[in-house]
């Protein structure tokens, strides 16, 4: 009996997904085929957001593109690429523009932001956190190929190179070339990877 309550629950939510893959689809800028995008997931503004083919998201994503916030106007752009995996509870926050490159992956708990609450200067301390304007140092742009350990934490600004892997934890507050493992807070290069003529 316990067996066919549970496979019951499976496809039950296998069903509930569906139906809710079926409605954002048409809200997106873009949804490639075969996306599986499993609930509870949060996807703030759809119509920014553009996903390539093979697309999985797992449970506890957080998908947000923001046009607006402590009344000033975001024109945000998320683009994500074909056969991208992001793990359980990853967070993309987006006002200006995140990009991530094919066949990469985001692990468990890794978050990606393309800006900061407050002003540069921190002119605005005086205020409280939720009144703060958004502000942006430039787009995050992960290339191909790409592997974020778990926990990780990429900020504004930064580009990571193609075939890099960031190991779990690990603080991405500049940029990182190509072929590299990268760890520690901040992250620094502490290896090259040697990648073969045809995958450079």
């Amino acid at each position: 009996m316990a067996k066919v309550t549970v496979k019951l629950a499976v496809r039950l939510r296998q069903a509930y997904e569906r139906i809710n893959l079926n409605y954002l689809r048409g809200e997106f800028r873009h949804l490639g085929a075969h996306a599986h995008i499993e609930f509870p997931t949060t996807i703030m503004n759809p119509q920014c957001i553009s996903i390539g083919d093979n697309f999985t998201a797992r449970a506890g994503v957080k998908l947000r593109a923001y046009t607006s916030f402590a009344g000033v106007d975001h024109s945000p752009d998320l683009s994500i690429g074909n056969n991208v995996h992001l793990a359980a509870d990853c967070t993309i926050n987006c006002t200006h523009r995140v990009t991530i490159g094919d066949n990469s992956g985001l692990g468990v708990g890794s978050k990606v932001m393309d800006h900061m609450h407050g002003l540069p200067g921190f002119e605005d301390l005086g205020t409280t956190i939720m009144e703060r304007i958004l502000t942006s140092r430039g787009p995050v742009i992960i290339g191909e190929n790409v592997m974020l350990g778990a926990g990780v934490v990429v900020l504004a600004g930064v580009e990571i190179g193609r075939n890099s892997v960031i190991g779990s934890n690990a603080v991405v507050t500049k940029s990182i070339p190509a072929n590299s493992i990268a760890v520690g807070i901040p992250a620094r290069v502490i290896k090259t990877i040697q990648v073969p003529e045809e995958g450079v």
